[in-house]
């Protein structure tokens, strides 16, 4: 069994202080925060292990280009070397982006439910967000604005795991084509797909893109943000993307490089393994809510690790909050996500713990 048990660590996800709402209860149970109850690669420890018992902790460039690369070719797509960018984190990165590519009152089109820090990323910096409904992957054409200078998306989509289908896909890549907008796309799940093809990479749909990536979700690597890096075919796009990067300190540091090097060259089997093992998680929550919440519906995606539940009908979200906090089940709230009245699950968790939270929730709903 891959999964552990992680409430006498660090982790945050076991932190009452940091969770949602206000939970009283004497067992709490934790699916709220976005990594898994599963141990670290372990070549990835030993590689992290042997850098820090190095000589030396002055500057160091370690390069990823190569292992982006060629992490990539299970994708059936192969970027250059040149055109990858080390970030410090995914969303560092897409605030540099919508900084760096659009002024202040430019529109930029964002889906809901999205990522929160991807909204709040053109809120605050006083940019126009274009919120547009996700309704579950059906994206309509006409309600996409010409007049917006980015497409920010989540893909794919962080809560419901909602993957698009080649004709949206497509879809979205000849509006912004047409309209001449960039498209900045958070891929930190993409890795994360049960069923089906590969996942095109948008710098393979539209040269005009930044495509954000990570080893953080994919081989569980949070506690080390700065395992990420932008992907950038356009020139010029790239070099001003990478003047700011630079001028801002907002490059990643060595020790996480190392991480995702020895994550990307030589964590394949513990990757294939760790989908698997969520694969089967995903598979017991459906048959649980099945069996037991049968009247919720609840929206489990082609990828990531998060079930998406509408709870409108039990009342506004805060009511629905203090029923969780009374069962003792720690979910992500949907306002988050700018979709109040639905709450996301982690199920990266161990099955015991699966079976005890819907039972809970049963109790509740």
């Amino acid at each position: 069994m891959m999964f552990v048990d992680r409430r006498n660590t660090q982790a945050m996800k076991y932190q009452l202080k940091a969770a949602p709402g206000n939970c009283t209860h004497e067992e709490p149970l934790f699916l709220w925060i976005a990594d898994m109850d599963i141990r670290p690669s372990e070549a990835v420890t030993q590689a992290v292990s042997e850098f820090l018992n190095g000589d030396t902790f002055g500057y160091a460039d370690v390069d990823i280009s190569e292992s982006v690369r060629a992490w990539y070719q299970r994708r059936d797509t192969e970027p250059s070397s040149e055109w990858v960018v080390p970030l410090h984190s995914v969303v560092s990165g897409a605030s540099s982006a919508v900084r760096t590519f659009t002024s202040p009152g430019d529109k930029v089109m964002v889906f809901a439910p999205t990522y929160g820090p991807l909204y709040n990323a053109v809120v605050s910096s006083e940019r126009r967000p274009v919120v547009i409904d996700w309704a579950k992957g059906n994206i309509d054409e006409k309600r996409l604005d010409p007049e917006a200078k980015v497409l920010l998306i989540c893909h794919p989509n962080n809560p419901d795991g909602i993957v698009l289908g080649s004709a949206q896909l497509t879809m979205l890549s000849e509006f912004c084509e047409k309209h001449d907008i960039l498209i900045i796309a958070d891929e930190v799940h993409a890795d994360l797909v049960f069923e089906g093809p590969q996942l095109p990479a948008w710098f393979d749909l539209y040269k005009k893109s930044i495509t954000l990536n990570s080893a953080s979700k994919a081989f569980n690597l949070s506690a080390l943000p700065a395992s990420a890096y932008a992907i950038i075919p356009d020139e010029k796009i790239r070099q001003r993307y990478q003047k700011v990067i630079t001028r801002t300190h907002l490059y990643s540091g060595p020790v996480a490089r190392v991480a995702l090097n020895a994550a990307y060259r030589h964590g394949l089997d513990w990757f294939v393994s760790t989908v698997s093992s969520l694969a089967e998680n995903r598979e017991l929550l459906r048959s649980l809510f099945a069996q037991l919440l049968p009247e919720i519906p609840v929206t489990i995606g082609n990828a990531t690790y998060f079930a998406w539940l509408n709870l409108n009908k039990y009342g506004d979200e805060k009511h629905v909050q203090q029923r969780l906090d009374e069962v003792g089940v720690v979910l992500s709230p949907g306002s988050e996500f700018q979709y109040p009245g639905y709450f996301r699950l982690n199920f990266a968790v161990s099955p015991d713990l699966l079976h005890k939270a819907v039972d809970r929730l049963s109790q509740a709903f």
